[in-house]
């Protein structure tokens, strides 16, 4: 992945914060093989959904998600573990990551098809209640040969009877930001993800409070432009910096 500091900052989004440094993606390719394995579950994707395959859905969603994993490996493999808290905790052997309200597998099978190749330590938890979608997530799990867990359950049920935490989070923009930073306080232990297509700022300004109160601190944005801007905001827990 090819990304700059940008010269473009951002305002003072949360209350004592300093302002945060915009990493710019270009120069986004898809390597050849990986973007067949992508058509391939595209088609099954959209053919479950009952809608035609776009080149713009395509972009969207999968290419989006793609990204996704560039950044995720990124921040695991050139910074997370040059940390002395991630040096601390690090003696299991995989990380951990749960995708919140997955759907059909967005983003974390196309993260998933990518990291294969890359034969990182790291456990997928796919988390979705309808029984529907978890049925399709078993059929493409069986067919791409893929390893991660299916979790049939909401995020409230789950968290009442497990209290699990892990390693990083993703949570799509399918939840109002309230409920978002609620989960990121739950689920994280360390990063968690949040993709959004629009202006961020207003949002988190909004809801500073909120963000201050879950103990949640902007680790990194991350600007790139598909059909549209986009960004991923990547928080982490607060604990974090002051385990530093």
């Amino acid at each position: 992945m090819h990304y700059k500091e940008s010269k473009e900052k951002s305002n003072k989004l949360l209350k004592n914060h300093t302002e945060i440094n915009i990493y710019e993606i270009k120069n986004i390719q898809i390597p050849k093989e990986l973007n067949e394995t992508y058509r391939l579950f595209f088609e099954k994707l959209t053919e479950f959904e009952g809608r035609k395959p776009t080149n713009q859905n395509y972009l969207s969603i999968i290419v989006d998600s793609y990204i996704q994993g560039l950044i995720l490996e990124e921040l695991l493999t050139e910074e997370l573990l040059k940390e002395e808290f991630i040096k601390q905790e690090k003696e299991k052997s995989k990380w951990e990551i749960i995708d919140i309200g997955t759907g059909l597998g967005i983003p974390s099978i196309p993260i998933i098809l990518y990291l294969k190749k890359t034969k990182k330590e790291i456990e997928f938890y796919l988390m979705e209640p309808k029984q529907k979608k978890v049925k399709f997530l078993e059929n493409i799990k069986k067919e791409f040969n893929l390893e991660f867990e299916i979790i049939n359950s909401d995020e409230k049920s789950f968290y009442s009877k497990n209290r699990k935490k892990f390693d990083v989070v993703f949570c799509r923009a399918v939840f109002t930001p309230p409920k978002i930073f609620d989960i990121f306080k739950k689920f994280s232990k360390n990063l968690s993800f949040w993709q959004y297509s629009n202006s961020y700022e207003e949002i988190l300004k909004k809801y500073h409070n909120k963000i201050k109160q879950n103990n949640l601190e902007i680790y990194k944005i991350f600007k790139y432009t598909l059909i549209s801007t986009h960004f991923t905001i990547v928080f982490k827990n607060k604990y974090l910096q002051d385990a530093n």
